[in-house]
Formats: structure tokens, sequence, C-alpha cells
């Protein structure tokens, strides 16, 4: 009499639908991931955007089939115009996306949600972002931990009557609430808080204002071309008072200021990479691909090494799932990367220290670096 079938029929069909089952995930690990990323393309920050967009392209260069990338522009940080980008974006199946302006970034958050996107952002958030989605993952860090760097070495200074200006828009409205909180919190007195058109281009009669109320020192958070029209109007009204601005102040446009550009400390992410074979080997081949005097922004560290992550994520993960990829970045504590050490949080918001840079001698130069951690 023959043995039953059965045992060999259930035995082959398991292997079957192991092979079925498996074939799919060893298919999608070996895809290219394709990421979308909407940044300023054109406007006000179109060079912040490039520092981005360069970054990705020399990523895309050294890891040939590791992700696609299709990008789209939000213009002068606008919200409407990401939201529009977002939604081509999505059309084409994409779950994963890296994102620019904070404003952008508040209006695509619900979308998302509902899409099931997963988002990363390459520039400063504020704090209430993390309240409402689980999608989102900061590259960067947030506004808040910049301004109390700031407020820390504006107390530091012995300063004690502070004026703050800033462009009306989501970001530089975080950044003059947040600095204002801190510098109390110092002990400072925030004598005013002027808030400005982004299209404006004539500070006197805000400037003459602000000097009767005898601030101590001003800071700062305008675009960049504003920059050295305020400055230069500051002069020129003979205001002479410690100046202070954010990280955004750190760009080749303020290297042609000259004297006027040496007036200013300004906070900045410190890299505790420096020195590191990976950061001199990026820096070298970032100038050696976009030419002299091209020099990685800190946003471009940030993407780099969120696409390392994002690499290591899909193998651990081992397929494309957003919910898993997401839970990886969350569980990264002291990853040291090209941009130095930083360290996610359950809500995937990230740490990392802020120093104080200044312009000598026509180069960004550190004044108090805060200790690596």
């Amino acid at each position: 009499m023959k043995p039953p079938l059965w045992p060999l029929t259930a035995a082959t069909l398991i292997l079957i639908l192991f092979a079925a089952s498996a074939a799919p995930l060893a298919a999608e690990t070996k895809l290219p991931i394709k990421v979308g990323v909407i940044t300023p393309m054109t406007g006000e920050f179109a060079s912040w955007g490039e520092g981005i967009r360069r970054s990705i392209e020399l990523f895309t260069k050294s890891r040939t089939g590791t992700f696609s990338f299709v990008f789209e522009d939000e213009g002068n940080c606008q919200a409407k115009e990401a939201v529009s980008a977002y939604r081509k974006l999505s059309a084409q199946g994409i779950h994963f996306m890296i994102l620019g302006c904070l404003s952008g970034t508040k209006a695509i958050l619900p979308i998302a949600k509902k899409d099931s996107v997963l988002l990363f952002s390459a520039g400063l958030l504020d704090d209430e972002v993390f309240k409402q989605t689980d999608q989102l993952i900061n590259l960067a860090t947030q506004i808040s931990t910049e301004s109390i760097s700031l407020a820390q070495r504006v107390h530091a200074r012995g300063l004690d009557r502070v004026a703050i200006i800033h462009w009306i828009d989501d970001f530089a409205n975080e950044f003059a609430t947040t600095l204002a909180k801190a510098l109390t919190r110092n002990g400072i007195s925030v004598v005013a808080n002027e808030g400005v058109d982004p299209k404006e281009r004539d500070y006197r009669s805000l400037l003459i204002r602000l000097k009767k109320s005898n601030p101590g020192a001003i800071c700062f958070n305008i675009g960049q071309d504003q920059q050295e029209i305020l400055l230069r109007q500051i002069s020129e009204l003979g205001i002479k008072v410690p100046i202070f601005s954010n990280y955004v102040f750190e760009n080749p446009a303020a290297l042609k200021m000259a004297a006027l550009a040496s007036e200013v400390e300004y906070s900045f992410p410190v890299g505790s990479a420096e020195g590191a074979t990976a950061k001199e080997t990026f820096d070298q081949e970032y100038t050696s691909h976009f030419g002299p005097g091209n020099t990685p922004t800190p946003n471009s560290y940030f993407v780099w090494d969120g696409l390392l992550l994002l690499e290591n994520a899909r193998a651990k993960c081992g397929s494309t799932d957003p919910s898993c990829v997401a839970n990886y970045f969350r569980s990264v504590e002291q990853f040291s990367g090209v941009s130095g050490i930083v360290s996610f949080h359950a809500d995937g918001s990230s740490d990392r220290p802020y120093g104080i840079k200044k312009v000598v001698n026509n180069q960004f130069v550190w004044l108090a670096p805060a200790p690596a951690h």
C-alpha cells in the first residue's frame, strides 16, 4: 500500500506559499525607493533649496539604483505651492517625501496623514507639528532649540534689553516667539517684537521707532536678500548695538557684505563631525562636483544623513513600509554622520547642539561652539 500523499503535498504547498510571499519582498528591497522632494527652487530661498538638491544629487551619484527622486518647487516658501507639489507627487504613488519650508510642511501634514505618506523635514520645525501626526521625521531640528542657544549667547554677552525684527511668515513668527520666551527665561527684556512684510525693503521708520526704545541688542530673522538692506540702514541711522541672527544668515551673500556682516553673531548647528573622514570626503566631493566656492549647507548634511538612515531603515524593515521606516527613525539615538550627532525622539523630533558663529576676514568662523553630545 502506498503512503498517503498529503504530507508531501502540504510541505510542498508551504514552500510554494513562502516562495510566493518572499518573492515580492525580495524584489521590493532591490527596487529604488521613489522619494519626492519639495523645496524652494525659485524665489528668496532658492539657494537654500539648492543645497538640499545638490546633496541629493551627490547621494544619487554615489549609490546608483538605491533611490529615485522627483523634485517639485514650493517657490518662496509658499504653502499653496507646496500643497500643489505634494498632490503631484502623491498622484505618482510616492510614499516618502523630503520637505523644505515650515509653512509648506504644516499645510501638507493633514493630507499626508490621510495618504499614509512619511514626511522628512530638511528645515527647522516648530514644536506643535509633532502633536498633529506620527508621520513626520525631523532631519534638522526644532526652531525652539536654536532660539534657546541664541538667547543663551545674548545672556552671556551681558545684554538685558533686546529688540526682535522678523518676517511675517510661519518660520520667522515661530523663531520670534520662541526667542522671546527664551530671552525672558534668561532675565532679558524684549523691548520690541516687530514683524515685517517679506516684500519690505525700507526699514528706516521701524528702526527709528526701535531706537527710541533703547535696545541693548537687535535680533533679526528676515530673507537673505533683505539682510544687507537692514544692516546698512542700521548703520546709517547710527544704531550701534550688538546684532544677532540665526543660521539662515550663513549664505554666500553674507560674505559679500564685508564689514556689515562682521557685525552679526548668529546661531548655527554644531557639526561634531568636523575633522571626521566621512565629512571631509563629503565636503571635497561636494566642491569638486559643483565647483570652487560651493560648500555644503547644514541642510545638505541633514539630508545626506537622513538618506543614509533611510537606507538602514529599509534594510532593517525588509521593505519600504512607511510605518516601519518611521519606527526605525524614532528608535535612533546618537547617530553620527556628516552633520554630526543627532538623536530622534518618539514623536519624530530631533536633537542637535548649536553654537555661535561670525564673519571674520570674509570667512564664517566659530565663536562659541556648543559641546558635542
